[in-house]
């Protein structure tokens, strides 16, 4: 099942987060505070799949004028993660991302943005994400200063 997250919530989601945040600096007390902005904000929305184990992975977006044309909304996928012991053949995390679709649709998205963290795209990420209709854009590279 795929429900809005809570503050209940956000102790588990942190505890989530620590196991996707690697190797970035991170701050459990930022990452309660950030999640908690995203449950308040009508922007942005943090959902979680549960299920008779409990949380099982978290997706988060928001929407925004894309900033090419401003007549386009685009949902920003923020993250999709489910930590590895719940990714068996009934993985929940495509009802994640449908959920998210659906949001974002309903929020009046008609373009989205998807993100990956694989270090070297992988030929499954690069089908399943071609299959949804998505074309690489870029990649990211992140670093202090």
């Amino acid at each position: 099942m795929v429900r809005l997250a809570t503050k209940e919530d956000i102790d588990i989601l942190a505890d989530m987060a620590l196991e996707f945040a690697l190797p970035f600096e991170h701050d459990r007390i930022s990452i309660k505070m950030f999640m908690a902005r995203l449950i308040s904000s009508p922007a942005h929305i943090l959902m979680v799949s549960e299920d008779d184990r409990g949380i099982t992975g978290s997706i988060a977006g928001g929407t925004s004028p894309w900033m090419f044309n401003f007549d386009i909304t685009v949902l920003h996928e923020m993250w999709w993660f489910v930590p590895k012991k719940f990714r068996e053949h009934r993985s929940p995390a495509f009802p994640l991302f449908k959920a998210l679709m659906k949001w974002g649709k309903d929020e009046g998205a008609t373009m989205r943005v998807i993100s990956s963290t694989e270090r070297e795209e992988s030929p499954r990420v690069i089908k399943f994400y071609k299959k949804l209709g998505l074309t690489l854009m870029d990649h990211n590279y992140v670093g202090g200063f």
